[in-house]
């Protein structure tokens, strides 16, 4: 008897410890679950507190690059004021030669192209230029060449257009190379430049240019008449500069043309191509024979046409004046 209660209270012992065991199984289940989820849980929360973190850092940097923005932007309305006193406005140019047209659209708020007017010996002098680059690297370069052409011009009183163009090349050169004297294979900013001298006493325009060509409209013909090769400044060439002066005989009506090569060189078009030279001399033959006063509007709008939704990509200027 006491040995079959010994085995009924061993298995009764063995069943209750099989439960234990299982209900101790189930509850290890259950705390890992909880652990699991606990986990999770404080993952998600640190990761909420990552997120939280980048977001205030993200806004930080927003308002950063905002700040520098806006600083940037000042700066670049501060030298726009700057070149705009040093070029004058294009009425100026206007204003002493009524019969004539310009039209200045810079791709930034300022621009490496510019112009140029003066008056000395009953001699007028236009000249329209285009420094290497844009916007602000470009805008330093036509301050510097507006002051050099006041000092050859007003100080040397020197109105032939190519030795304007060798004294303005030598001092680009000397000004870029600085105390340094930095090799002139190394100098790679310079301008390309068109100098019209109008003498109306002798009914006789001479013409120098540095790559940018004079535009003649004479009897309803327009006719290209090229500068020199070489650039004002840039590294050193293989041949020595020559710029020569060419003298013309001109006609009451005879109308001129200098431009940068911004407008020929602007994408667009239904198959986004370049404008190009010879769609551009066949536009200013065009609008030649309209009242100059209204051509700015119409460079203006063909531009905008052509340019269509693209960028504009480089500054553009171009000047008529009709003789």
């Amino acid at each position: 008897a006491d040995r079959e209660l010994l085995e009924n209270t061993m298995e009764v012992s063995s069943k209750e410890l099989r439960d234990s065991n299982q209900t101790l199984q189930i509850q290890q289940a259950e705390l890992e679950e909880a652990y699991e989820e606990l986990f999770a849980t404080r993952t998600k929360l640190e990761e909420t507190e990552k997120i939280a973190a980048l977001s205030q850092e993200l806004q930080r940097t927003v308002q950063s690059l905002y700040s520098a923005q806006q600083n940037i932007h000042a700066a670049q309305n501060s030298a726009k004021r700057i070149q705009k006193a040093i070029l004058g406005p294009p009425q100026s140019i206007t204003q002493h030669c009524p019969d004539a047209t310009i039209y200045y659209k810079p791709v930034s708020i300022v621009s490496g192209d510019f112009y140029w007017f003066g008056e000395l010996d009953d001699k007028k002098i236009i000249i329209a230029a285009d420094c290497t680059g844009h916007g602000v690297a470009g805008a330093f370069m036509t301050i510097l060449g507006c002051v050099l052409l006041n000092e050859i011009i007003y100080l040397n009183r020197e109105v032939n257009p190519a030795k304007i163009l060798y004294q303005l090349d030598e001092k680009i050169l000397q000004n870029l190379q600085g105390k340094k004297n930095i090799p002139a294979e190394k100098i790679h900013n310079g301008m390309d430049i068109a100098i019209l001298v109008i003498d109306k006493n002798t009914n006789k325009i001479q013409f120098s240019g540095a790559k940018i060509p004079l535009y003649s409209i004479k009897n309803n013909e327009i006719s290209e008449i090229k500068g020199s090769i070489f650039p004002i400044g840039g590294h050193k060439f293989r041949n020595e500069k020559v710029f020569t002066t060419q003298t013309f005989d001109f006609e009451k009506g005879d109308i001129i043309y200098m431009a940068s090569d911004g407008f020929q060189d602007q994408f667009g078009g239904k198959e986004n191509k370049k404008y190009l030279k010879k769609r551009f001399r066949e536009f200013l033959l065009e609008i030649s024979a309209l009242p100059m006063n209204e051509q700015e509007q119409i460079i203006k709008q063909e531009l905008l046409t052509w340019k269509g939704d693209s960028r504009q990509i480089d500054d553009v200027l171009v000047l008529g004046i009709k003789l």
